[in-house]
């Protein structure tokens, strides 16, 4: 048992003065206080809202949509470029990168891809990139066309031949 600078917390004995702060409080205690301000931060959201609902009679003004639609314009425009740049990339596609070697064959790789987009399949690792007990190359001889059901159920799981 470890006593963090020797204090123990009154509202919470059975942690024994395990994991307090430097000012005294516990983690429950913490927790606690985040969940308090939590709601106090959505009643005051919520009066806020209603005074403004009050004020403008139920409906938002000129002023509002127009920075509204700004704002939506301005994320769209941002994402796009976002996503153009390249960087919109989820695990999956890391791990795509990590597992393709310099020698792979981009061509037939994307070859591969654009037949199963064609079809309505998608595109499995026979090996998996990131199975359990062995791991597979993104590469065109380990990839294979596949229904996403059979694909999903499938997982990280090598089934052998």
């Amino acid at each position: 048992m470890t006593r963090y600078f020797g204090k123990v917390c009154t509202k919470h004995p059975e942690l024994n003065g395990e994991r307090m702060k430097s000012n005294g409080t516990c983690i429950k205690c913490k927790n606690e206080a985040r969940a308090q301000q939590h709601i106090i931060n959505k009643e005051h959201e919520k009066a806020k809202y209603a005074e403004w609902y009050a004020r403008s009679g139920g409906k938002p003004s000129r002023k509002l949509e127009e920075t509204i639609k700004a704002e939506r314009e301005s994320n769209r425009v941002r994402m796009a470029a976002y996503r153009a740049g390249g960087k919109y990339r989820s695990n999956l596609h890391r791990h795509v990168r990590e597992r393709t070697p310099a020698w792979a064959d981009r061509a037939k790789i994307d070859a591969i891809y654009a037949e199963a987009r064609s079809k309505g399949l998608t595109v499995d690792h026979i090996i998996p990139l990131r199975g359990k007990l062995v791991s597979g190359l993104h590469v065109h001889n380990n990839l294979q066309l596949s229904p996403a059901s059979v694909n999903f159920s499938k997982g990280n799981k090598f089934i052998g031949v």
